[in-house]
């Protein structure tokens, strides 16, 4: 049977109300949960760009692994660990002379740009304005934005789909009673789905190539507030 005829008598079905196997449904009613449970982060994501420039290929990889070995020495010493930490891969990319781009097969190399990503977990959330200052100190010349999440997600997120559900059950004895109606036991539950919660705190900015102490800065003091954990849940309940 094709999908087209399967779906067109699963429809005729749910509006007889009977399954695909010809039992008959109870009477339902389904109502949607929605819960969010506000919660302090204590993980913050950080990523750290470097990128050098240099008309000599071989002089500009030194000078990045210099950067970034540089770099990881520092976050190390800030107490990140490790397993925390993660770096892309190099990337080179020729930056041919302007007035050259349209002739690639003559065109002549301007410089090479050099350019790598380390991107690392924090756990101590008051740190996050001294660390980026301690990086960009140590070469890395673009920082990205912070992304705070906790490490206790499936524990709240089981405290919102409770608060999901129950919300589901309130709703429908709401509207079963103004029909003089009772709700009974659940027929189905369904969970919706969410993105794993984050909060983005925009701290990118470009500090000069010429390295490090070339300007950016700590930026203001940091203030973690709280992120969202949220559910959804989808109940239908037999009506009696």
């Amino acid at each position: 049977m094709s999908r087209m005829k399967t779906w067109l008598v699963l429809s005729l079905f749910a509006a007889l109300g009977t399954t695909a196997f010809g039992d008959t449904l109870p009477p339902l009613v389904t109502t949607t949960g929605n819960a969010e449970v506000k919660v302090t982060p204590d993980l913050a994501d950080l990523r750290f760009d470097i990128e050098v420039r240099n008309t000599n290929l071989k002089a500009g990889l030194a000078q990045q692994v210099e950067r970034m070995t540089q770099l990881l020495a520092t976050l190390k010493a800030a107490g990140i660990e490790e397993k925390d930490l993660q770096t892309s891969q190099v990337i080179i990319n020729p930056i041919y002379q302007q007035e050259d781009q349209l002739r690639m097969e003559t065109a002549k190399i301007a410089f090479y740009s050099i350019s790598q990503t380390v991107t690392c977990t924090l756990r101590d959330l008051k740190k996050i304005t001294t660390l980026t200052a301690q990086a960009i100190e140590a070469g890395a010349n673009r920082v990205g934005g912070v992304t705070l999440r906790t490490s206790k997600l499936r524990q709240y997120r089981d405290q919102a789909r409770i608060q999901a559900v129950k919300a589901a059950k309130e709703k429908a004895l709401a509207l079963a009673g103004e029909l003089g109606a009772k709700v009974g036991k659940a027929h189905s539950i369904t969970e919706g789905t969410h993105d794993s919660p984050i909060y983005g705190y925009n701290m990118a900015q470009n500090v000069a190539m010429g390295g490090p102490g070339g300007g950016g800065g700590s930026g203001t003091a940091f203030e973690a507030g709280t992120i969202s954990i949220e559910a959804t849940v989808t109940v239908a309940f037999v009506l009696e």
